[in-house]
């Protein structure tokens, strides 16, 4: 039995803006977000709310030449506070990481506790399929 974690899709990506504590500019920033996770003998759990990913070390490779195209500033690099390679936003003017803890996790981030409003744009990446996946996501 597969016992790895998969998201369900449909899998979107979701799109904001914030301004670059760096160079001040207005950057854009993306985020993966799954209709559904299924995990070690647990249901497969497809909700109305969707999961969103952070920490993102691992993503299927069949997301990835659709996530290319369309978020070509998301991609992978070394996080110096967590020491390991995970996929994180660059500031398009500047190239300064914009790290997912602000994204997720601070109150006046673009991702934290997302409710489908706000100024977040959702976009199709996947339509059907179980993708593996290594991250945090959203419950």
């Amino acid at each position: 039995m597969d016992t790895d974690p998969h998201l369900i899709a449909p899998i979107y990506l979701l799109s904001s803006t914030i301004e670059c504590y760096s160079c001040d500019e207005v950057t854009i920033v993306h985020c993966i977000a799954a209709s559904g996770v299924s995990e070690e003998d647990e249901p497969e759990e497809v909700g109305v709310r969707l999961r969103l990913l952070s920490n993102v070390e691992q993503i299927d490779n069949a997301i990835l030449p659709k996530l290319g195209e369309m978020a070509p500033a998301y991609h992978t690099n070394r996080s110096m506070t967590q020491g390991r390679r995970v996929w994180m936003n660059r500031c398009v003017h500047c190239g300064a990481k914009q790290g997912d803890f602000y994204l997720h996790s601070e109150p006046d981030g673009p991702f934290f506790a997302y409710d489908g409003g706000g100024h977040v744009v959702r976009e199709l990446l996947l339509a059907n399929g179980a993708f593996t996946f290594d991250a945090d996501y959203s419950l």
